[in-house]
């Protein structure tokens, strides 16, 4: 699952995929929408899921070839992609 945005995503959301067998990549543009990305990643890693956060603007292409690039390494593809512009 990817996640393309993160401060505007309420933090229940990334936590409960839990409840299911799969991993996110998230994605954050600003210094501080970053640390909340980083943030939502390690929180997850600590509940005993997988994140992965990718820093960057998605409205530039080469940073949404990063994004899918990172979930495609760590966790073999996207299933789910949510755009939470």
């Amino acid at each position: 699952m990817a996640f393309a945005r993160t401060l505007g995503i309420p933090a229940e959301t990334p936590r409960a995929v839990l409840e299911k067998p799969l991993s996110l990549t998230l994605c954050s543009s600003s210094p501080p929408r970053r640390s909340v990305c980083d943030s939502i990643c390690d929180e997850i890693r600590g509940l005993g899921g997988e994140a992965v956060g990718v820093p960057g603007d998605l409205t530039k292409p080469g940073v949404i070839q990063e994004l899918v690039d990172a979930a495609i390494r760590e966790f073999s593809g996207i299933d789910i992609l949510v755009n939470n512009a």
